[in-house]
């Protein structure tokens, strides 16, 4: 016997007669009868009946047991149907689980009682999106419940698309299923009409879960079935950027394939840079080398496969006249030299985000030329950042001299040399278009770099120079002061 027929036999009390009654399926027709004949009958509607850890109402009782003639009389002696259909308790569910805040719907699609949770739905007006945790489409998907889904869906019940999960990142269904590795369900959720490409506010998409998660399956299918990879996220992370960065290899291996343009390769070349330059300052020296070694002779074999030479720039100063390697055996000579690889770093990301005017291209070259001050290579720095400079100005960005105060000011208090010829050059920049304003701060930065000018000036035996500082300095002080 059932054990809640074992627990309604204990105390026949008019409500234990009642939770026997709706238990046994109302066998001799006298439930309406004896809800009919009750002072407060909605008080003993939305009583909740506490067995053992399950916390239930006559109305989840009989959802729970699949009557669903006892649930119209149950409904039809409701003078607040809206309230008691969403009185919400504590079931265990088929799965053995103890489930709260579940309602009658629930209870009813948990046990696949669907002719009672249409009854619900329609009669009882129960709101499709009031589960446990999730709307119950959400909580189907979940619990792998392929039935439940069917069912919402071929009745017309819920919006596919709009249907979302309450918590971050607020997946729909198609976008969780994706996530999961649920293939069978991503291909019902497309067939009924699912948006393949539908994204998030943060611009997630079925494919991105997918790919994110490793499941290979669902990711072969949703490209079957014309699923975009080229969307990218917030983060500007592509299906594929997305797998490579959480190691899913043959994820990668699968996308790579499917991708022929140049922007894939460039995507994946700003991954492997990522490796080894921070996006921001931090304490920690460690370069994580690896990643980036393991993918870069995949790009070089991907820009050879499909003819997609790189467009490499002439070799600058800045970058200690180094050039961006063109193939393999090239990167692979300067592998095990992590300074090297900084630098190629560098010249990647300034290859593909100089011409997209992308000011993050700028951040890390203000990181690396702290780093070469900090170690007293001050000439590398300035040129470095005179190069940033430029690259500010180029991008109609705010620039700043400040930097070049501080290089010089701690030359000055090491007693290293200063060239004469470099400080004029950075002097220079004062008259920059991007430094001619009044600003407080341009104003300081330039008085301070004409006092540095005098305070080198006397210390410095190159004559013909004399001349030149105090001439700027002057200018200076009649651009700024008048």
């Amino acid at each position: 016997m059932d054990s809640y027929l074992l627990d309604a036999m204990d105390d026949l009390t008019v409500d234990e007669e009642l939770y026997t009654i709706v238990c046994q399926g109302d066998l001799s027709n006298e439930l309406d009868g004896r809800l009919k004949s009750l002072p407060d009958v909605d008080k003993t509607l939305q009583y909740l009946y506490q067995r053992d850890n399950e916390r239930v109402n006559l109305l989840m009782l009989a959802a729970l047991f699949g009557h669903d003639a006892v649930v119209r009389v149950i409904l039809s002696n409701s003078s607040n149907t809206k309230n008691l259909v969403e009185l919400s308790g504590s079931v265990n569910g088929i799965n053995g689980k103890l489930v709260s805040h579940v309602t009658a719907l629930w209870c009813a699609c948990d046990r696949g009682h669907y002719t009672l949770a249409r009854t619900l739905i329609e009669v009882g007006k129960a709101y499709v999106n009031n589960g446990p945790r999730n709307p119950l489409l959400i909580d189907a998907v979940i619990n792998d419940r392929f039935d439940t889904i069917q069912f919402l869906i071929e009745n017309n019940y819920i919006d596919i698309n709009r249907i979302k999960e309450r918590n971050h990142p607020n997946y729909n269904s198609l976008m969780l299923s994706a996530a999961r590795g649920q293939t069978k369900i991503v291909a019902y959720l497309l067939e009924k009409g699912a948006d393949i490409d539908y994204k998030t506010r943060s611009n997630d998409t079925a494919l991105g879960c997918a790919a994110m998660q490793g499941h290979l399956d669902t990711v072969q299918f949703l490209c079957s079935a014309g699923a975009s990879t080229n969307i990218k996220n917030n983060n500007g992370e592509t299906p594929l950027i997305l797998a490579f960065e959480n190691d899913h290899s043959h994820v990668v291996d699968y996308l790579l394939d499917l991708t022929s343009n140049e922007l894939c390769i460039e995507e994946l070349e700003l991954v492997a840079c990522s490796f080894i330059v921070p996006m921001r300052n931090t304490n920690n020296d460690q370069l994580q080398a690896v990643k980036m070694l393991n993918l870069m002779p995949r790009i070089f074999q991907m820009r050879k496969t499909r003819n997609c030479p790189k467009t490499i720039r002439k070799p600058i100063a800045a970058y200690n006249f180094q050039q961006e390697c063109q193939t393999i055996e090239e990167f692979e000579k300067i592998q095990h030299n992590n300074n090297r690889l900084y630098i190629e770093a560098l010249l990647i990301r300034e290859r593909i985000l100089m011409p997209k005017n992308i000011p993050a291209l700028c951040e890390p070259l203000l990181i690396y030329g702290q780093k070469l001050a900090e170690q007293g290579d001050f000439e590398s720095c300035l040129h470095l950042w005179e190069h940033t400079f430029y690259l500010y100005q180029n991008m109609n960005h705010e620039t700043s001299l400040h930097r070049f105060v501080w290089v010089f000011c701690k030359m000055l208090t090491t007693n290293a040399h200063i060239s004469p010829q470099l400080f004029l050059q950075i002097c220079r920049l004062t008259f920059q278009p991007a430094e001619q304003n009044k600003k407080n701060h341009s104003i300081k930065n330039s008085l301070c770099l004409a006092t540095i000018a005098v305070k080198v000036n006397i210390f410095c035996s190159y004559r013909h120079l004399k001349k030149r500082f105090y001439l700027l300095t002057i200018e200076y002080l009649k651009y700024f002061m008048f």
